[in-house]
Parts: C-alpha cells; sequence; structure tokens
C-alpha cells in the first residue's frame, strides 16, 4: 500500500485552535486568528491539550473547531482495502476505474501454503486477462470482474475531525492488515506535518497482530458461555 499526504492547509493548528474559541468569544474569526497566530507553540500545545483533555476513549469525540483543518490524502491499495475505508462518509472521495494494471496483492497467508498461493496466482491472472480483453470495447462494465485483490489508486479529502475518527476506528486490533496499516500512515504523516497534532491521536493503535480477529471472538465465546450458549460448534 502507498500513502502520500498531497495537500494541508497552511497552519491548520492556527485555523482549528481559532474556530474552536470562535463560538465562546465575542471576536470575528479574522480577530481569533491572528490572537492564536501570536502565540507560542507551548501555549498551542497546552491549549490542544486542554481541549482534548475529556478523551478517555476513541469514541469520545473532538470538538466541531477540529473540522476548519484539511488533508488530501493518494493512496493506493487492493480493493477491499478501499471499499473498508470507502464507508466513511465525512470527506470527498474520488477513485479511479478498478483495473488490473496497478497489479494484485497476495496475502501473507498464502505464502506458507504454496498450493494455495498458485491457484490464487492462477485465478488472478485469468481474471486480468478476461479483463484485457472486456475493456477495450466495455471499460466501465469490465470493473465487475475485476477481483478485490487487485490494487487501485484513489483520494481521500477530509477534516481532522474525521481524520482522527478514521484513524483511531480502522486502526483497532479487530481491522484487516491492509486498511489498518493505511490508517496509520496516515496519522503518521499528518503528525510529521503537523507536530502539535501529536496529541490528537491517543488512540491510533500502531501495533501489529495475527489473527486480528481472535480475541474478538474469545470475548464472544465466553459471553456465550457464562450464558449457557453454546457458539462456533458444529
Amino acid at each position: 500500500n502507498e500513502v502520500k499526504l498531497v495537500y494541508s492547509d497552511a497552519h491548520p493548528e492556527v485555523r482549528v485552535l481559532a474556530a474552536i474559541q470562535y463560538p465562546l468569544s465575542n471576536l470575528s474569526m479574522t480577530e481569533l486568528v491572528q490572537k492564536v497566530s501570536k502565540m507560542s507553540d507551548k501555549k498551542k500545545k497546552q491549549l490542544l491539550k486542554t481541549i482534548t483533555a475529556h478523551r478517555l476513549h476513541r469514541t469520545h469525540k473532538v470538538p466541531r473547531g477540529f473540522e476548519h483543518a484539511q488533508f488530501t490524502f493518494d493512496i493506493t491499495s487492493d480493493i477491499g482495502a478501499y471499499r473498508d475505508l470507502q464507508r466513511h462518509r465525512m470527506m470527498t472521495q474520488q477513485r479511479q476505474l478498478y483495473t488490473t494494471q496497478l497489479g494484485y496483492i497476495i496475502p501473507a497467508e498464502l505464502e506458507n501454503y504454496p498450493e494455495l498461493k498458485q491457484r490464487y496466482v492462477t485465478a488472478l491472472t485469468e481474471a486480468a486477462q478476461l479483463y484485457e480483453k472486456m475493456r477495450v470495447q466495455l471499460p466501465l462494465e469490465a470493473q465487475y470482474i475485476v477481483p478485490f485483490g487487485f490494487r487501485i489508486r484513489y483520494s481521500f479529502h477530509l477534516n481532522l475531525r474525521e481524520a482522527i475518527h478514521l484513524t483511531e476506528l480502522r486502526s483497532t486490533s479487530q481491522g484487516h492488515p491492509s486498511y489498518r496499516m493505511i490508517a496509520q500512515e496516515m496519522a503518521k504523516q499528518i503528525i510529521k506535518k503537523v507536530p502539535l497534532f501529536a496529541e490528537l491521536f491517543p488512540f491510533v493503535d500502531y501495533n501489529s497482530y495475527e489473527l486480528e480477529r481472535l480475541k474478538a471472538f474469545q470475548r464472544v465465546a465466553a459471553k456465550a458461555k457464562k450464558a449457557g450458549i453454546k457458539v462456533f460448534e458444529d
């Protein structure tokens, strides 16, 4: 997967801090921006920390003022990861056509099973050959036969509030490794661009997991057992 931050507002931390103070002030937005611009980085950091002090869990949302900072990402990933991330509607999304031209991913789990890996590669190769035949006259309709293992390029334009929500939710341990990496990288690149925003992503999970949904199923099984219900049995 490839994730690249291609645009961000100039001084987004100033825009955010001004917007957060706006409903609590009798000053104009222009005056607030001028006021915040004169603050030291230390003061800005203290304000951001105070504003987000209530967040004890990722479900505790940041204020609307965080929507005043904008970011655009250019992303290339497998279609499966895109389809999961596509569900976030609070942003502007644009994608290129589903094609086979950017190649496909091979799940790491298949590396230990040569026969299954070969069957997978054969299936995607045959799909690519059929796609090439169809796209000559039916470029739009040919998208329907592109397996989700193939890669696609797309852009996400979103505000800081949605970026916090997306990266914290999609990096949780139960998520698929493919889109977890995208969420992690988005958070990293925003923080690299605006170091003051490091305080704003406390619940992004940068760890890696095997059998990412195992613990979730174990919790379900434990609750069911306590209730006298048999689950995950033939």
